[in-house]
């Protein structure tokens, strides 16, 4: 417990000045009534710190015992009747009894449905593993797939370039041929223009095979430039003049003509040179057809 603090009593706190005032001296006289002034002016500042300090000791004690009382104070109590207490130890002897019998059929029926999950978690797993064997097999199939896929587009890459190539030496060999051709049919047109030279190539052992060669030749030129007859300053052209210069020279000739008639290959190639320069377009062809 606090102590409450009493103020000092007024005559306590009271101070006697004694002044000797000598008479004919006012300075002393004026002294003295300031000192007094000053003095009481303190006194009554202390007089009310005092006062306020008692009073802010007084409401924190009368704050602490106010707590200690609510914290003694016992707890309230609940009364209840006793006929619903007896009420309520029924229904609690009732949920002893029923509660067990509940929750062994909510355990039982979780129970299957737990077996029933497994069950059913085991065929997805099954399903799962056949699915992602599927999985691998097929991978390694679009694997498989993809590298022969690139492995064809490789070959047919190199055929290409094999194709491009034997085109271009096909195209080349083309040219060769027909300009060697050309150039030794040429030559032999000039020699057939002498009789003695037509009887010296039909008596030789391959004139058949060359007459064979000729027709073919001939059916062959006419089928591939049916419609667009090459300018006749072309190798094709002159080759194919040639030929049909030679046929000419030797028909020209009497033992040409009944050689002609009297051969097969020969008459073939009658039917085959009249049936060219029929078909042959005037305006292309003039020459070939004097």
């Amino acid at each position: 417990m606090h102590k409450i603090l009493k103020a000092p009593k007024t005559d306590e706190m009271r101070m006697t000045v004694s002044l000797t005032v000598t008479k004919g001296s006012p300075e002393r006289c004026i002294l003295a009534e300031y000192f007094l002034k000053e003095i009481k002016t303190n006194y009554q500042t202390l007089l009310l710190e005092w006062s306020a300090l008692q009073e802010d000791l007084k409401n924190e004690i009368v704050n602490k015992i106010a707590d200690n009382e609510q914290a003694k104070r016992p707890m309230s109590l609940l009364t209840v009747n006793k006929k619903d207490l007896a009420q309520l130890a029924t229904e609690i002897t009732q949920l002893k009894i029923t509660l067990p019998a509940v929750l062994n059929q909510s355990k039982m029926a979780n129970i299957g449905r737990v077996k029933a999950l497994e069950e059913e978690a085991l065929q997805l797993r099954k399903e799962k593993g056949e699915v992602e064997s599927q999985v691998l097999y097929w991978k390694s199939r679009c694997q498989s797939a993809f590298a022969e896929c690139q492995r064809e587009k490789e070959e047919n890459l190199k055929l290409r370039c094999d194709l491009q190539e034997l085109t271009n030496q096909m195209s080349q060999q083309s040219e060769y041929c027909t300009s060697l051709g050309s150039a030794c049919c040429t030559i032999l047109w000039r020699v057939s223009r002498n009789e003695d030279s037509v009887q010296a190539i039909l008596m030789g052992s391959k004139v058949d095979e060359f007459l064979s060669l000729i027709s073919s030749t001939l059916k062959s030129f006419c089928e591939a430039y049916k419609t667009d007859w090459p300018q006749e300053d072309s190798h094709e052209t002159q080759f194919i003049l040639a030929l049909c210069g030679i046929i000419t020279n030797v028909a020209a000739s009497a033992y040409g003509r009944d050689f002609l008639v009297n051969n097969h290959h020969g008459c073939q190639i009658l039917d085959t040179h009249i049936n060219v320069l029929s078909s042959m377009p005037i305006s292309k062809c003039a020459q070939l057809k004097k």
